[in-house]
């Protein structure tokens, strides 16, 4: 289990190196792990998380954010809940680019991957935090507690918890009222509006669709992405 192929496997003879690591496994028989990106030869260039699903035999790439200069992209899964969600960090990279950030996200493969963050009723600063960045124990999603960055925070961590209100329902549900990105149990146009601005944006939450229109990330951002997006949206929540 692991990704193969692509950045994951090295330009040597053979088959190329290749390093993968499971991480966490469920009682239903679900597995999380990270796979190496790879450069050259066998030079690691950071890590994707990946999650197996027993009941589809599918190992699906979790890719959040990638800097364009050099391929570089992390994250790395800290939860898996029992109904399958798993939550973890990634390194944010704004336009592409720079140092980055360590943000939370949370995924299903059924409803996409998201930055927790952006789950927060209301906005985070709203709530008095500028990051979530580390989810640490999940309680079957009623309650998940990690560390994060309160508004002016500049060094050391705080810890936060979530409530159930903030878990995500669906994947289409991305827009509050005046085009706002949140989640907010309505399905409307400020769905699409938030769905756009994250597609030209590169943002990792409009990369929700793979080759053939598979609900799947892929680090790629077209067509495919519209596709899901839309079946996502016309299903309902």
């Amino acid at each position: 289990i692991g990704l193969t192929g692509g950045v994951y496997t090295g330009s040597g003879g053979g088959e190329g190196y290749q390093s993968s690591e499971s991480r966490k496994q469920s009682a239903a028989g679900r597995v999380v792990g990270i796979s190496h990106r790879i450069t050259g030869v066998s030079t690691q260039n950071g890590q994707d998380t990946w999650y197996f699903d027993p009941a589809t035999g599918l190992t699906s790439a979790i890719v959040a954010s990638v800097r364009t200069s050099d391929g570089h992209a992390f994250s790395e899964p800290t939860i898996l809940t029992d109904d399958g969600f798993v939550l973890g960090s990634y390194t944010y990279y704004p336009g592409g680019a720079g140092d980055g950030e360590q943000r939370a996200f949370i995924y299903r493969p059924d409803l996409g991957l998201t930055d927790l963050g952006n789950l927060v009723s209301g906005g985070l600063a709203a709530q008095g935090w500028s990051a979530l960045r580390r989810p640490l124990f999940a309680d079957a999603l009623s309650t998940v507690v990690g560390h994060g960055s309160i508004n002016g925070q500049f060094e050391g961590q705080s810890v936060f918890v979530m409530k159930p209100d903030s878990i995500p329902v669906c994947l289409a549900d991305l827009g509050r009222q005046g085009g706002e990105p949140g989640s907010d149990g309505v399905l409307d146009n400020n769905d699409f509006i938030v769905f756009i601005n994250y597609f030209f944006t590169s943002n990792p939450l409009a990369d929700v669709g793979s080759p053939g229109g598979v609900d799947a990330s892929d680090g790629s951002f077209d067509n495919n992405d519209f596709v899901v997006f839309i079946d996502q949206f016309f299903a309902g929540c």
